[in-house]
């Protein structure tokens, strides 16, 4: 039964209708955690190889996809010029971009892994209906580098959710992570919380992709004192940190700075600090948490 169609309401009316605490555990092979680019992205490829796969949506159905609806390009290298993109833009200049951002602090392995997969990303992302558009004015300065959405970040999530629905993805909306079961170093359930009821999903794997904790305000405090009482959050308000907070306390890696800054200029959504991220990758858990942040800083 695909969670997304039932009642045409979106998978929340799924789980008010069903789900109890006494209900039998449902089986998938992988339950991705998050709605947005990566979570998507994740699902798509494992149904494509034949499992069948949940995705767990903090959000209502109209507010899906994270910080993701607000996005609106990808940065992808290119060795000559493509239907929305000028000139070129060689791997090596990526990283030596990527550096500057942060200073050269990142991990080598997986910005090259990162950089050298955005060659192929568009074509990939197209297959599953995603549709790009050269720079407009205002942002030429990016026509070399940056591929924009058709649409922007709301209609390529549109066009991975119909794809996940065609393919048989179970989406559930309004779904809170209430707990992770991870026993010795192997994911093995997550309950989820919707509609007032619990619902358990048991999967061989689990893929984390829900952001991070830049929505929440007792969070940040910790990391930035009372400067953070003065932050607005622009983006999802979906994005509280806790299946971050469930893997950390299950032992997760923490990596990242919790006080570094991303900026997107307008009207890319927010000044904020980037999350502190977790990783977990063990026997059957695959997890790495972590998004920029959505909210104004205030300015000195």
């Amino acid at each position: 039964m695909n969670a997304d169609a039932v009642g045409g309401r979106g998978s929340s009316a799924f789980a008010e209708a069903t789900a109890d605490k006494s209900d039998p555990p449902l089986d998938y092979d992988v339950v991705v955690v998050g709605g947005g680019n990566a979570a998507l992205c994740a699902a798509l490829t494992a149904s494509e190889a034949g499992r069948r796969v949940a995705v767990v949506e903090r959000a209502p159905r109209p507010f899906r996809g994270g910080n993701s609806r607000h996005t609106r390009n990808l940065r992808c290298a290119h060795a000559a010029p493509t239907a929305v993109l000028t000139d070129n833009y060689s791997e090596g200049e990526f990283l030596d971009d990527l550096h500057r951002v942060n200073g050269g602090v990142s991990d080598e392995a997986l910005s090259r892994l990162l950089i050298r997969q955005s060659v192929e990303c568009a074509e990939w992302m197209g297959r599953y209906g995603a549709r790009f558009q050269a720079a407009l004015r205002g942002t030429l300065h990016l026509s070399r580098t940056n591929a924009f959405f058709l649409g922007g970040g709301k209609a390529l999530l549109n066009a991975y959710y119909a794809s996940a629905a065609r393919l048989g993805v179970d989406v559930f909306y309004d779904a809170e992570v209430v707990d992770l079961e991870i026993e010795a170093g192997r994911f093995r359930t997550v309950t989820i919380a919707t509609g007032g009821r619990h619902r358990v999903l048991r999967a061989a794997a689990a893929v984390i992709a829900s952001g991070g904790f830049e929505s929440n305000l007792a969070w940040l405090r910790e990391a930035w004192g009372d400067a953070a009482d003065r932050f607005i959050v622009r983006g999802t308000p979906y994005n509280t940190g806790g299946p971050l907070r469930l893997l950390l306390d299950a032992g997760a890696e923490p990596v990242g700075d919790p006080r570094a800054v991303s900026i997107l200029d307008p009207p890319g959504q927010h000044l904020g600090p980037r999350d502190h991220n977790a990783r977990a990758c063990a026997h059957g858990v695959r997890g790495y948490a972590g998004a920029r942040g959505n909210m104004m800083v205030p300015l000195p």
